[in-house]
């Protein structure tokens, strides 16, 4: 083998080198998705060090199911533990559902555990939110203890409805591209019981 073709060969071999560092160095500085949590709803503490963001849709199927059996096994698997927090964030991606889902921030406005009340009967619900005055029935069913005079008039609110629909930026600039999109974090993970539950495990302190 000749100098000139022994050089070629070294020289592809570096660039090969080259490229896989390149590649490695961009994955392992990939960092994980930043949230502006503040004002969303939330079980535990705000200031829990692993927060699981939910983002869902009031008209999602799949939300449903995840909210009636995905998250109650969740939740049950970390009860009491203080260090989890649990956040409700919207992701409007069905017709018509930015109705329902500025009916339930407003409940949350007033009451943050009546949200928590009000969730899944929208979830379960989903066949009767064709409006905003069904939302607003089954809220006041739901949450009795709220204002319902405000709440209709919060429901109104074009700024209320504008940041039900921003809400969901959050969820396209970190990648999800459906619902429901659980973050553990800022990381995205399966919506598996497995996988949450792992992936919150190993966020612990």
């Amino acid at each position: 083998m000749n100098t000139q073709r022994l050089t070629q060969i070294t020289v592809g071999i570096i660039a090969v080198a080259i490229l896989a560092v390149i590649v490695v160095s961009r994955l392992g500085s990939a960092s994980a998705a930043s949230f502006d949590l503040e004002g969303t709803p939330v079980l535990g503490s705000p200031d829990a060090a692993v927060k699981v963001v939910i983002f869902e849709d009031f008209l999602c199927p799949h939300c449903a199911t995840f909210t009636e059996q995905i998250l109650p096994q969740v939740r049950s698997e970390f009860s009491g533990n203080d260090d989890v927090a649990f956040h409700h964030v919207n992701f409007l991606v069905m017709p018509g559902s930015d109705a329902a889902a500025t009916v339930a921030e407003c409940v949350y406005r007033q009451d943050n555990d009546a949200f928590w009340e009000v969730q899944p009967v929208f979830m379960r619900s989903q066949d009767q939110l064709s409006g905003r005055s069904n939302a607003l029935e089954l809220a006041g069913e739901y949450a009795p203890g709220i204002d319902r005079s405000e709440l209709a008039e919060c429901a109104e609110d074009p700024a209320v409805l504008e940041h039900v629909r921003d809400q969901g930026t959050m969820a396209s600039s970190a990648g999800a591209t459906g619902t429901p999109a659980i973050f553990v974090n800022g990381t995205l993970v399966n919506t598996s019981v497995s996988a949450i539950n792992g992936a919150i495990r190993d966020a612990l302190p």
